[in-house]
């Protein structure tokens, strides 16, 4: 009797607990990777710092490294309402806490940006990213499976 108060009260608060609390995207996530810059691919490692609270998730950290190229993104933030995400208050995607997919259209660089990141598990995310042209040709495609450090 006691042992089913208790489940219930637990699955009580789980229920009303923010996304952030029950599956947080933030950590240092690092693996594998394969860039594909034009018909140039290369392996290399990609690591990424997240932060998520209940209003933001940000990248706080990227890089991309493999002995013949290396790139690494600039910090970025966007809000989070009723599990969207959003940039300069505009809508570009949605989290919860399996899936992060971000598609955007960046006006000064004329390109488009896609990001997708699906839980595996609790340590490990399947990351995917796309880069387009205004004419939605490829400028470069990159795939991970990360893993929580």
């Amino acid at each position: 009797m006691i042992k089913n108060i208790i489940y219930s009260v637990v699955l009580g608060l789980l229920m009303i607990l923010p996304v952030s609390v029950l599956a947080s995207w933030s950590g240092q996530w690092e693996g594998k990777a394969f860039l594909k810059v034009g018909d140039v691919e290369n392996t290399g490692t990609l690591f990424f710092v997240l932060e998520q609270t209940d209003s933001t998730f940000s990248l706080k950290e990227g890089h991309f490294s493999s002995p013949h190229y290396q790139v690494s993104w600039e910090p970025v933030m966007m809000d989070i309402k009723e599990g969207n995400l959003y940039f300069n208050n505009e809508k570009v995607g949605v989290i919860t806490e399996e899936l992060l997919d971000v598609n955007r259209y960046d006006k000064n660089s004329r390109q488009y940006f896609q990001y997708h990141a699906e839980r595996l598990d609790e340590r490990t995310i399947r990351y995917q990213e796309i880069w387009m042209d205004e004419d939605h040709k490829i400028i470069y495609s990159l795939q991970s499976d990360l893993s929580l450090k």
